[in-house]
């Protein structure tokens, strides 16, 4: 195996002086013993030293590298083209993995159970305990029954733990020790049987202490074989796919019943390495070689050779890592066995270089290097990431893809030295000189394309996607990654987001997320702007579209990237404006996309998917909360080939209708724009009301108003000329200080005939410019003077919906006999009062006030939709809270000792933001229904009173709803158990098992599709 030249090089060196120290001691004059004496007493100088930065720390190689080379020197490796190399050299390098010996790894080898285990608690730095409890087996045994073989020897320990532990059972446990395995039968455990995906994942879970995830936004739910898997590791599987330990594969399977290869658990340990690491005392570091410098030493006696390599790690200090070759032919240990002598004695490093391990004459300046360091303060391992004159990173945004010409139009943000922006840290440049705010590029017909963190294609990558680019020297590019840089990364020393506020005189700016990221960790609500400090105006690095600019050019609706010091304060800004803020109404509101109109009376249609973030009074809520009528700032994202809307901002609501009146109009003061009105009526509940003015009713004029008559808009100026004491509506909204002002005025043409009905919409026909009533059978037309109001805002006929319930004031044309709408409101929806329920991880306790659940999903109709932000209940004297063994006190409902409620996922029946209800049960998916003809279980006394509550329900005519078909199933009969937290809800409220009746039509949340299981959820439904 060849270490390169720079090895050979320093092994010059040493010979080099060695010869020099030879020839001062044969000079037998004295000037030469004095020229000697000088040479000595000087030999503690090292050659160069000129260093104008000291390192901030020191690294040595280890003695026993080249033992370690040797050992990972695998020929099933070295001669393979296998995707796992760098894990199987970088964890048997770090002892964490290792081969059969012989040269032989294994790779294609299936990890059996009893590895999988040893693998589990080794990774978790408990080797040690697991000896000690294989040395205790071993010395139970008697002498004819030990083993003699010390990996079997130290199996057993592995697995002793791993059922002390709750890893295997006590059963799997007496199988295991079973010492002849041929013996046992189908379902025993067998030790040396393949390990299953599903049981490395569930083992290494349990060992690394990862929070089992029990969400229900689920990575692996999205896998089309999660049910093939074992329902109690799924939470642990969870927890290590959000972990990145182990993936599914690119067909959309996890596969949790295969078997694991060895190299496959080898990569597994190498994705939980920042896990597993700091457990044996190691870190990771980052850095770029600035120098390489070679010097001697011979001031201990001996000819030192030393290789320093200068390291600027991603945080921007200088590390420095030295290698040494020491001659000490002149006293040489001896291999023990065959006598032969150590002539050199070595410092060296085990370095990873494009599928190669040898020592540090791999590395050369400018490489990118990932280097991990033990407490010592020693080198063991070393990997090549690339070299900055090799290769690129870029952060971008793609404009356009050409799959024809294999090009890729961008928008350049930063480049940095590391493929991973989560370790980019220092090494974040805005002002690379090479860069281009827009550029082309070529990219490999084979590139490397990941998705979330999956393999996937270029069929996948779209215009608008924030990508992490790898570019070759010839300006190619060779993989993609997507990115999302949140508003409150500060971890990563980069921060992005979209501009609020920019403030100069005060030093800060403040950012709106792009994403819904960015809340603040243990607020009460989610704040959605995140604000930024900068002190020094004039040492602060400015770029928009990267070029140098001042501060104040950055403007609100900006795209920035922001650098942060150590202490989160801004130290570089690069801004783009990509972002158009336009003000609208909301002509109509659809499921995936609005029609505004703008200010400037131009209307359009814009597509909105469920990445779209909406604001109002600056915190984050959803697309439920828009309604037809309100007015919004939107933020655009407008290219030749696609509009994309990014945030949708609610204005306050000084819009709302507040009164329609019907009077004369008498006229118009036009010095003060008010309107009066003679014999005033207002519309309310379907009749008119006269109102507690006496005389006439005067009404400002807002400051957009239309006036309309016979279906045409008039001028003010008209009113005074012609329509005096003409009788019109007026539609008026309340604005600041209560005082209210018309916005429409619609006269009423004379000698129509005005009925009222209380109706519903059975046919809306926009194109007709009609609605038919479905009690009274008419067609009402509309126009441009018809006032519609739907949620308390003035809409347009597209805001009309079939099955509205509503208000309709129509006027019977005299010449056509036509009904016209005057007025069209539509009715607030009745079940505004019913309770919700949702599911979240409660995050912190206000003891006997209130909790917050980090994030939650809520049940609509049959499913579970979750929303990725946190929500805070009120704990009031009526919350009840059910946990395993019933009733729960709220004393006994806190954050702190061991029974503490942090981190508990909980159902919760709430009335707005009041809890009724909270309960630990399990999670359930699955919905059915079924008519209640059976309650068992209950004990009741002889007076009737109950004593024990019924425990066990019987449907008949049960179905369960298929999530993923969306489609009912029948299952016929179907029996499932009440639990202690189990709840049960009738109109809106929580009753006892023993307050249902047969007969009773019961809806049903619980975790298996089965015809049997535990019920979570009762709600009667009758």
């Amino acid at each position: 195996m060849s270490f390169g030249r720079v090895d050979e090089e320093m092994l010059k060196w040493v010979s080099e002086l060695k010869n020099n120290k030879a020839y001062s001691l044969r000079a037998g004059n004295k000037i030469t013993a004095f020229v000697t004496g000088i040479v000595i007493a000087l030999s503690g100088w090292v050659v160069p030293v000129f260093a104008a930065e000291n390192p901030e720390k020191v690294y040595t190689g280890i003695e026993n590298a080249a033992a370690v080379l040797n050992n990972i020197d695998y020929t099933d490796v070295k001669n393979s083209n296998t995707w796992a190399k760098e894990a199987i050299y970088e964890t048997g390098a770090l002892g964490l993995f290792k081969g059969y010996g012989n040269k032989q790894f294994g790779r294609s080898a299936l990890l059996s159970k009893e590895e999988a285990l040893a693998l589990a608690y080794r990774m978790a730095g408990r080797e040690a305990e697991a000896q000690k409890a294989a040395e205790e087996i071993d010395n139970q045994r008697r002498r004819e029954d030990k083993k003699k073989n010390a990996v079997s020897m130290w199996a057993d320990g592995y697995l002793k733990l791993a059922a002390d532990d709750g890893l295997i059972s006590e059963e799997d446990l007496e199988d295991a020790m079973n010492p002849n395995q041929a013996s046992l039968g189908p379902g025993a455990f067998k030790r040396t049987a393949p390990a299953q995906r599903q049981e490395l994942a569930y083992w290494f879970a349990k060992t690394l202490e990862l929070e089992p995830e029990y969400s229900q936004e689920r990575i692996f739910n999205s896998y089309m074989d999660w049910k093939d898997a074992d329902p109690a590791k799924i939470p642990y599987i969870e927890a290590i796919l959000r972990n990145g330990i182990m993936n599914g594969d690119d067909k959309g399977y996890f596969r949790p019943v295969d078997a694991v290869t060895r190299e496959q658990a080898a990569q597994v340990i190498k994705n939980a390495k920042n896990i597993v690491l700091p457990l044996f005392g190691y870190e990771k570091n980052l850095g770029v070689i600035e120098d390489i410098k070679i010097s001697k030493d011979y001031s201990s006696g001996e000819p030192v050779a030393i290789k320093s390599l200068d390291i600027r790690n991603n945080s921007g200090y200088l590390h420095r890592i030295n290698v040494e070759y020491t001659d000490s032919s002149g006293d040489p240990g001896r291999n023990e066995q065959s006598g032969k002598a150590h002539n050199i004695r070595e410092k060296e490093l085990v370095v990873y270089r494009n599928g190669v391990v040898g020592k540090s004459g791999l590395l050369k300046k400018g490489d990118r290097i990932e280097y991990i360091t033990a407490a010592d303060n020693t080198v063991r391992y070393v990997k090549v990431l690339s070299n900055r004159n090799e290769i690129k990173y870029i952060a971008a945004n793609i404009i356009d893809i050409d799959p024809d010409n294999l090009t890729m139009k961008i928008t350049e943000y930063f480049s940095m030295d590391y493929p991973d922006l989560s370790e980019a840290g220092n090494s974040i440049r805005f002002n690379d000189e090479s860069k281009r705010f827009e550029g082309a590029y070529k990219y490999s017909k084979g590139i490397s394309v990941t998705i979330n963190g999956r393999k996937s294609g270029m069929d996948k990558v779209y215009p608008g996607m924030d990508v992490l680019l790898t570019v070759d020297a010839n300006g190619t590019i060779i993989a993609l990654e997507n990115i999302n840089i949140g508003v409150s990364d500060e971890e990563s020393r980069i921060v992005s987001g979209i501009v609020e506020d920019n403030n100069p005189n005060l030093g800060y700016i403040t950012l709106y997320s792009k994403d819904g990221a960015g809340t603040r960790p243990g607020a009460e609500q989610n704040d959605l702007l995140r604000t930024y400090n900068y002190f020094n105006i004039n040492r602060l690095e400015v770029y928009r579209n990267h070029e140098i600019a001042d501060i104040d050019e950055i403007e609100a609706g900006d795209t920035v990237f922001i650098k942060l010091d150590e202490d989160s304060n801004v130290i570089s800004i690069s801004a783009m404006p990509n972002y158009t803020a336009k003000y609208a109404l909301v002509i109509s509101k659809r499921p995936s996309a609005l029609i505004l109109q703008y200010d400037d009376g131009t209307q359009q249609i814009i597509d909105v998917d469920e990445n779209v973030l909406v604001v109002r009074n600056k915190k984050l809520t959803n697309y439920d909360s828009i309604k037809d009528g309100d007015r919004v700032k939107v933020l655009i994202n407008e290219t030749p080939n696609f509009t994309r809307i990014k945030q949708i901002t609610i204005e306050s609501g000084d819009h709302y209708i507040s009164n329609i009146y019907k009077g004369k109009v008498s006229y118009i003061d036009n010095a003060s724009d008010t309107l009066v009105l003679i014999n005033a009526e207002v519309f309310e509940r379907g009749q008119w009301r006269r109102t507690d003015h006496k005389g006439a009713t005067s009404i400002k004029l807002s400051n957009k108003y239309n006036i309309y008559f016979d279906d045409k808009e008039i001028k003010k100026d008209v009113i005074n000329k012609y329509m005096s004491d003409s009788e019109a509506y007026v539609a008026v909204e309340r604005g600041y200080g209560g005082e209210e002002r018309a916005v429409v005025i619609s006269f009423r043409k004379e000698g129509d005939k005005e009925v009222i009905y209380d109706d519903v919409i059975s046919g809306a026909e926009y194109g007709k410019g009609s609605v038919k009533l479905s009690r009274n059978y008419n067609t009402i037309t509309f126009g441009q003077g018809s006032i519609i109001i739907k949620n308390g805002r003035l809409v347009t006929p597209n805001s009309i919906s079939n099955d509205d319930s509503v208000y309709v004031v129509a006027n019977r044309d005299n010449s056509s006999g036509n009904f016209v709408a005057g007025i069209i409101e539509v009715k607030e929806s009745t079940n505004t009062g019913a309770v919700a329920i949702y599911r979240g991880r409660i995050s912190s306790i206000d003891e006997n006030k209130g909790f917050t659940v980090e994030s939650f999903s809520q049940l609509s109709g049959f499913i579970w939709v979750y929303s990725n932000t946190a929500k805070t209940f009120n704990i009031n004297y009526g919350t009840r809270i059910l946990g395993n063994d019933g009733l729960i006190s709220h004393r006994d409902f806190t954050p702190y000792g061991e029974e503490s409620f942090i981190g508990s996922v909980v159902y919760i029946v709430a009335d707005g933001i009041d809890a009724m209800v909270i309960s630990t049960a399990p999670y359930g998916i699955y919905n059915a229904v079924g008519d209640l003809y059976e309650i068992n279980g209950g004990t009741v006394g002889e007076d009737g009173t109950v004593i024990v509550q019924p425990n066990e329900l019987k449907l008949r005519n049960a179905m369960i709803f298929d999530t993923s078909q969306y489609s009912w199933a029948s299952s016929n009969d179907m029996t499932v158990n009440l639990l202690n937290n189990t709840i049960i809800l009738k109109n809106n409220r929580m009753i006892k098992a023993s307050d249902l009746k047969k007969g009773d039509r019961l809806r049903i949340v619980k975790s298996e599709s089965t015809a049997t299981g535990d019920a979570y959820i009762v709600i009667v439904e009758n």
